[in-house]
């Protein structure tokens, strides 16, 4: 199944051209590593996910170029200007979305797709078809020069766009794919605004029905405009639902990763939440509250569903760790510990750290209240002490002590002047790898991480909030645009007022500009009216939410320092953990 979406570029197209282009960076997904063409970067651990574009009537080396040229082509040969939007822009391009439904397709069908509605819908238009790989869905990006070859602009009228999807929906069917057919035909219906015009909408399916049932004499007493059909509605049962999803696939991610109640809670709060569970006197509350990271006001948890009550994950928490715990392999024999032997590291620093401090199955670690006490090594911890012991005994079969402290030293320079360090022997290799894998193990042991599956639980937890956040900081700075723009509003009717009033004698403006004016200053009249900023307390109270909204962005990109520090942690471990793995089988072929 696909879904289209077509929308117009105003300004110049070489933005959209070359965002489509491009190879996209992002993080690895376990579910889709492998249907889709990715690289990771060793040395900062991002993946490159990347873009597969195919073309018409034009190529690569020169797509910019080609849609330059047509736009002067069709402009010249028409020898007039050409047609504008509403707010005098120009359309250059038309950029068309067309997203597939998960993971159903591959990269090269979705693309041979894509070039074909392309071929049958835009013959004589240059087209750039990028499929992109980076998101849940994979999707394409159809940029569409407005003009043709032979100079005629594309018409984006509501015939065009139904045969748009009309042709996405067949060449789905044809390979193989979902249709959701009783959606296939673009029912618009007309009605007339309250200046007389003729326009057309397609409704949701619900108004159809009720369209449908009113005409019937079915429900004589439904409004087409009952509220729960307004947008404001819409848009508040949409948010509560979002709000909903969010929480439960949070605690989802981290069922599988906490010991207790208390420590769901206490992960949930690192990831930003706000949680109002217990009274001044310690005591439970009936119904604890989750307010996620960017959410306004919390959500209780019975209305997350009858699972997500504290006495139901409390038992379903306990019947897990019962189970991890049947499993538990110890790692040896008993063997008496030298307890006050045990050293504790603050941080773990190659060069400066004496590996035969380095217990390998128990640490010394620190309380809340500051009193010592004994650990035994997850597998995780155990795994890569292996690891840098075996790497350190290569780094000294090849290089003395001398050296080894100047490429320590080389590393350090480059990583506290945040440049990339480049490793270009095997004894700089090792050598930064144990680097990586002492940052990883001081890693795990600060968050009492216990497996490779509570890192992967708890990195997609991380990683969900860090999207949803930035998600939340384009609305946010967009939001913020728009209000400033609004809040100018006053002062452009003012300039237009002074200058009819000025210009008001003058026949060549009266002739030309003056209907212009008019309707401009009756567009921003609605824009005041609707914003209520007709006098200084409108004016000041939009100000207040433009400053409202400023601090909002302030907080999210906090916000997102932190959950971006904490990312860089879990996608080091994972880093070195498939390297580990790599080694491993790489023994395991050496030894058949």
């Amino acid at each position: 199944m696909a879904t289209t979406k077509i929308h117009k570029i105003t300004s110049s197209p070489d933005g959209c051209v070359y965002y489509a282009m491009k190879d996209k960076i992002g993080f690895l997904r376990d579910e889709i590593a492998d249907s889709i063409a990715y690289a990771v970067d060793d040395k900062t651990g991002e993946v490159i996910y990347y873009t597969l574009s195919s073309y018409q009537n034009c190529v690569q080396s020169n797509a910019v170029e080609t849609f330059h040229s047509l736009a002067e082509h069709g402009r010249g040969k028409f020898k007039r200007e050409s047609p504008r939007t509403k707010n005098g822009e120009e359309v250059v391009a038309w950029h068309l979305h067309q997203n597939f439904d998960g993971m159903e397709v591959s990269p090269a069908v979705a693309n041979e797709i894509g070039l074909k509605l392309a071929q049958e819908v835009f013959g004589c238009f240059a087209v750039v078809v990028s499929t992109h790989t980076n998101t849940e869905n994979i999707h394409n990006h159809i940029v569409i020069n407005a003009w043709d070859e032979d100079g005629r602009k594309w018409n984006n009228c509501n015939s065009n766009y139904r045969r748009i999807r009309e042709v996405s929906d067949r060449l789905c069917e044809e390979y193989g794919l979902r249709v959701l057919h009783h959606t296939q035909e673009m029912k618009l219906m007309s009605y007339t605004d309250k200046d007389g015009v003729a326009r057309k909408f397609e409704p949701t399916d619900r108004k159809i029905e009720m369209i449908k049932d009113r005409e019937s004499g079915d429900a004589k007493n439904i409004e087409i405009s009952d509220y729960r059909n307004s947008p404001t509605y819409e848009q508040a049962a949409g948010k509560k639902e979002t709000n909903i999803r969010v929480i439960t696939q949070d605690i989802d991610n981290l069922l599988s990763v906490v010991d207790s109640y208390d420590e769901l809670l206490s992960r949930l709060v690192d990831l930003g939440y706000t949680i109002n569970d217990k009274k001044v006197n310690g005591d439970w509350l009936k119904h604890v509250a989750f307010t996620a990271p960017g959410q306004e006001r919390g959500t209780r948890d019975y209305r997350l569903g009858d699972f997500y009550t504290r006495e139901k994950l409390t038992k379903y928490i306990s019947s897990l760790v019962a189970d991890r715990a049947s499993a538990v392999h110890p790692h040896g024999e008993d063997e008496p510990i030298d307890v006050d032997a045990l050293k504790h590291f603050e941080r773990y620093d190659y060069g400066k750290v004496n590996l035969d401090d380095i217990n390998d199955r128990f640490r010394a670690a620190y309380d809340e209240s500051g009193n010592r006490t004994i650990m035994q090594r997850a597998d995780p911890e155990v795994k890569i002490i292996a690891d840098v012991r075996a790497l350190d005994s290569k780094v000294k079969g090849i290089i003395n002590t001398s050296g080894i402290e100047k490429i320590i030293k080389d590393q350090a320079q480059a990583r506290n002047g945040r440049k990339p360090y480049r490793a270009n022997s095997r004894s700089e290799r090792l050598v930064l790898q144990i680097q990586e894998g002492f940052e990883s193990l001081r890693f795990i042991e600060s968050r009492g991480l216990r497996s490779r599956d509570q890192i992967k639980g708890l990195h997609k937890a991380v990683l969900g909030s860090y999207n949803r956040n930035t998600e939340s900081l384009v609305l946010a700075e967009q939001l913020i645009a728009h209000l400033e723009s609004v809040l100018d509003t006053p002062q452009k009717m003012a300039d237009i007022a002074t200058r009819m009033a000025v210009l008001s004698d003058d026949g060549e403006y009266m002739l030309e500009s003056y209907g212009e004016d008019t309707a401009k200053l009756a567009q921003y009249q609605k824009v005041v009216e609707q914003y209520k900023i007709s006098d200084d307390d409108g004016v000041d109270a939009l100000a207040a939410r433009i400053e409202a909204a400023r601090a909002r962005v302030s907080k999210i990109k906090v916000q997102l320092q932190a959950y971006r520090k904490e990312l860089d942690g879990y996608e080091r471990c994972e880093k070195v953990f498939r390297r580990i793995d790599f080694v491993r089988e790489i023994k395991k072929e050496k030894g058949r």
